[in-house]
């Protein structure tokens, strides 16, 4: 069972991480970990847990020159650290993964951290320029075709509607 297994899979996990700076295969393999790992393991990694191993992602990402996953990592760490209430911390985390992610011109990405970016400005009561961030991200998301995450895009503009008052 899939209980019997966790310790073994963050054993190896561990593992990976420490010698991740001696064997490119490995950095790949522990940039993987910290992405797809996260994602998958999501309800069996803490906060705390989740927040390492994505952070652990971005010093590998970084060292191998993969900035897409640097982006990625910047990103998702600017969630975790969103969701612990840090929003000064996570505004900054964001506005730097989306200047990368602009750099790469990658797309897809923008939209995302965006969107994320919103939500955040919400939280900080910064309505003008989160509807104007949320606004972009919609535009950018349509335009890459990314239909599963225009929800949270258009509920983002929702809210800062109902919060400026605009129930019609």
């Amino acid at each position: 069972t899939f209980d019997q297994d966790w310790p073994q899979i963050k054993h190896w996990w561990r593992w990976v991480n420490d010698h991740a700076h001696s064997d490119g295969q490995l950095a790949q393999l522990c940039v993987a970990y910290s992405l797809y790992g996260e994602e998958l393991f999501l309800f069996r990694l803490t906060p705390q847990e989740r927040l390492e191993w994505v952070q652990t992602g971005l010093i590998i990402a970084h060292e191998t020159h993969n900035q897409k996953a640097e982006v990625n990592c910047l990103r998702r760490i600017a969630w975790a650290v969103q969701k612990k209430g840090q929003l000064n911390d996570a505004e900054i985390i964001t506005r730097q993964a989306l200047a990368l992610a602009e750099s790469i011109e990658d797309r897809f990405s923008v939209g995302r951290i965006l969107y994320l970016l919103g939500e955040i400005l919400i939280s900080q009561g910064n309505l003008m320029e989160a509807w104007e961030v949320s606004s972009r991200s919609l535009k950018v998301l349509l335009a890459v075709g990314a239909e599963t995450y225009l929800p949270d895009a258009y509920r983002a503009m929702g809210v800062v509607l109902y919060m400026q008052g605009k129930f019609e």
